[in-house]
């Protein structure tokens, strides 16, 4: 291996998989925005992306705030089921975002290690990864199960660091929301905010640079964020 090689090899691009790899929160969201309409309700976005998006699945009741609104209990388990079904049958159609592909070929090209960092578990994320054909595309994955605290704590992405061999600054954290983000500004990462639908109107101040969409990325603009060779 050759010393650019040996360098790109130290190299890390860590990717989040809710919201990145797939915009999976917009097809959750769905689900729950249809469920709330059939008793008149409105889950606006705002509150989802305020209270929800981000976090460990189970973080916040979102039926529980359904129940609050009516002042009125519900089936819990026939709605939970349900709507469950609704939440499979809409994500299992969602696809890699635009963009994904062409920047892993790019980082394998260049001997860049990946990886994944994601807030929910990995009975979520390794059966979405591998229906899209992608599950053995990273160098790393750790999912919630794998920390003691997740984001925005920064645990998850110094665990991959350590992993891999590399260190922060060597490498980019790529984040829909401002949780993630701040998860891998505080693990010392060269942070990027690549937000959704649902969080384009976020603010990311601990961002390095922002991208509204993955297409066109290639090592030069890996090289200025990391500000050496890619």
């Amino acid at each position: 291996m050759g010393r650019d090689e040996t360098a790109a090899v130290n190299r890390l691009l860590i990717f989040d998989f809710d919201g990145v790899i797939a915009d999976t929160e917009a097809a959750v969201l769905q689900s729950w925005q249809e469920l709330y309409r059939e008793f008149g309700q409105e889950l606006e976005t705002r509150w989802w992306v305020d209270n929800v998006l981000g976090k460990p699945a189970g973080t916040i009741d979102v039926l529980a705030e359904l129940e609050h609104r009516l002042a009125a209990p519900l089936d819990r388990p026939e709605l939970a089921r349900r709507r469950q079904e609704r939440e499979t049958c809409l994500v299992d159609r969602v696809a890699p975002r635009p963009g994904l592909r062409e920047l892993l070929r790019q980082a394998r090209e260049q001997h860049c290690r990946t990886a994944v960092a994601s807030n929910s578990t990995r009975a979520w994320v390794l059966p979405h990864l591998r229906r899209m054909e992608l599950v053995d595309c990273w160098d790393g994955i750790r999912c919630r199960d794998d920390v003691d605290r997740p984001k925005p704590d920064p645990q998850i992405y110094l665990r991959l660091v350590e992993l891999l061999g590399t260190s922060a600054k060597n490498s980019i954290a790529f984040e829909d929301s401002p949780l993630g983000v701040t998860a891998s500004a505080n693990a010392g990462l060269v942070s990027v905010a690549n937000p959704t639908s649902l969080t384009r109107d976020s603010s990311f101040p601990e961002a390095r640079l922002r991208l509204d969409s993955l297409e066109g990325i290639g090592p030069a603009a890996l090289h200025e964020l990391l500000g050496e060779p890619f």
